[in-house]
């Protein structure tokens, strides 16, 4: 394993960075053994040989111009990637194409029949970013070698598949491996769409006045899917019966491994594949396809299908940056610059406990659209001693708080997903030992207590501390950190605000609101 002395943060913007320096060298064991593009006539072409400015605009309705221009760039680094390293005709459909702009409906759906929002969180650049992460893992620290030594050293039937169609070679078991995870990575998640698509579907066949005149067989027959995809894979693996349950009920990771390999199949490409490149798509597609499995006792093998593993594995680490979007009336804190308190609004009238008092002149009346994020980066430690990297998720410890005024329970789906991904790191023959951390609560005083021991502060220091405030403010920062001192115990704590992770939202749930709102102004001049 090549060792990592130093913390590795995994987020956006060293990923941008990421892709282009894959174009440096880093990739050229991919090289060996592949096509000579020349002979075939082809040729490299960027991102503007695309419809590229269409991609940009309908990104540019929910990302900001800058993290657009960083997209595009990435785009066209990985389409040189595919060209360079990959040589597989068609591929490019997948990666340059208008998802963004079926994205930006599916981020406000809403149930059609309660009106309650889906709150479905982004999968277009959440692909990339699983990409980035699988990539680093398997270049830097070790998944490469070991799943490489995995399939040479089982007789698993995806370990004797690939070593069928690479005749045993190291050096293309290496290829495939690494291929086979850029490409299923990348688009593990193309099939979301047709998801979206299939519950509008129902949805406007419930509206009357299209009674005959749409079809109620919009949807391709299985029947039919089955006899195109019948030499693949995928349905030579997997029993013909647990795919057509899943087709039926429109999971997109089905959804997903049957429009992949339906780019190859039905243009009639993946029959000019040599017998590496075809490997690559067939386990790119097996992956594709079991990173919607519900897992048996929250646990999947290593061993069994080392591939399919990692791009769950990564699939399931994904967290930073990465947001839903909602429409509320969710409105601003704004604090009050002469004592620190948050300023609460009346009516149109905001004002603060101080006396300040603002008034709103705006006319419109409007709802927001709120980016819920909580995870700030993916932090990678390699500790030599124990041989064992340690993964840590950072989520935002204020942003932990302030979203308890909105949803005292946000925390608690990430949680459980997490402690899933624990439970399958454990007992793995073959793979790197890793250990998960995070630092989840909806606990406000765990939150606030844990960030001071992160930032090594301690409340008789910020007692001492000078506050630019007036002596309201300063006697309110006191009274503030006078609470905190009385929480300094677990039982205390708990007694009145749950456990770190509380799903008790009726005992608990209104202290934790009033706490925050009360002492959100001094939380935020503490942890900001």
């Amino acid at each position: 394993m090549k060792k990592k002395k130093s913390v590795q943060i995994i987020n956006d913007e060293k990923m941008y960075d990421y892709f282009h320096s894959l174009l440096e060298g880093e990739l050229d064991f991919l090289k060996p053994g592949k096509k000579d593009m020349k002979k075939g006539g082809a040729w490299q072409k960027s991102i503007t040989s695309y419809n590229f400015e269409q991609i940009y605009e309908t990104r540019k309705a929910i990302y900001s111009e800058d993290e657009v221009c960083n997209e595009l760039c990435m785009m066209d680094d990985i389409l040189h990637i595919f060209q360079e390293y990959f040589c597989i005709p068609g591929i490019d459909r997948l990666l340059v194409n208008n998802y963004g702009a079926l994205e930006n409906d599916i981020f406000l759906e809403y149930d059609g029949e309660s009106g309650v929002p889906k709150r479905i969180r982004e999968h277009y650049k959440h692909q990339y970013r699983n990409v980035y992460l699988g990539s680093v893992l398997l270049l830097q620290y070790g998944f490469l070698d070991a799943m490489t030594e995995c399939i040479l050293k089982t007789n698993t039937i995806v370990s004797s598949y690939i070593k069928a169609q690479t005749e045993e070679n190291e050096k293309a078991i290496r290829r495939v491996l690494y291929q086979g995870y850029f490409v299923s990575a990348m688009f593990h998640d193309i099939g979301y769409p047709l998801d979206f698509f299939m519950r509008k579907v129902k949805q406007i066949h419930k509206y009357a006045p299209f009674y005959k005149i749409i079809s109620s067989n919009i949807k391709e027959e299985f029947t039919e899917l089955r006899a195109s995809l019948a030499e693949s894979l995928l349905f030579e693996l997997i029993r013909e019966e647990e795919i057509e349950k899943k087709y039926n009920r429109n999971d997109h990771g089905c959804l997903s491994a049957l429009s992949f390999l339906l780019n190859f199949y039905s243009s009639g490409s993946i029959f000019s594949l040599n017998n590496e490149e075809r490997c690559m798509v067939e386990l790119a597609a097996l992956a594709i396809y079991k990173h919607t499995d519900i897992l048996k006792n929250d646990y999947m093998i290593f061993e069994e299908d080392p591939l399919s593993y990692l791009v769950r594995l990564c699939d399931d680490l994904q967290e930073w940056e990465r947001f839903l979007l909602l429409i509320n009336e969710k409105h601003n804190y704004l604090k009050c610059t002469e004592c620190g308190s948050i300023i609460h609004s009346e009516g149109r009238i905001y004002k603060c406990s101080c006396g300040a008092k603002y008034e709103k002149i705006t006319d419109i009346e409007n709802k927001k659209v709120n980016y819920i994020s909580l995870c700030n980066h993916l932090q990678l430690d390699f500790n030599e001693e124990e041989e064992e990297l340690e993964i840590y998720l950072e989520f935002d410890y204020y942003k932990q708080i302030e979203i308890l005024l909105d949803d005292y329970s946000a925390v608690i789906k990430r949680k459980k997903d997490l402690e899933t991904v624990k439970n399958y790191l454990e007992f793995q023959k073959f793979m790197p030992k890793i250990k998960l951390k995070e630092n989840l609560s909806n606990n406000p005083i765990d939150l606030i207590y844990d960030f001071l021991e992160q930032e090594g502060l301690l409340l008789e220091q910020l007692k001492k501390k000078e506050m630019p405030w007036n002596d309201d403010g300063k006697k309110k920062m006191l009274e503030f950190l006078e609470k905190l001192e009385n929480y300094r115990e677990r039982e205390e704590r708990e007694k009145e605000f749950g456990k770190k992770l509380e799903s008790n939202v009726f005992d608990y749930g209104e202290n934790v609101e009033k706490f925050v709102e009360e002492y959100l102004g001094q939380i935020h001049s503490i942890m900001k």
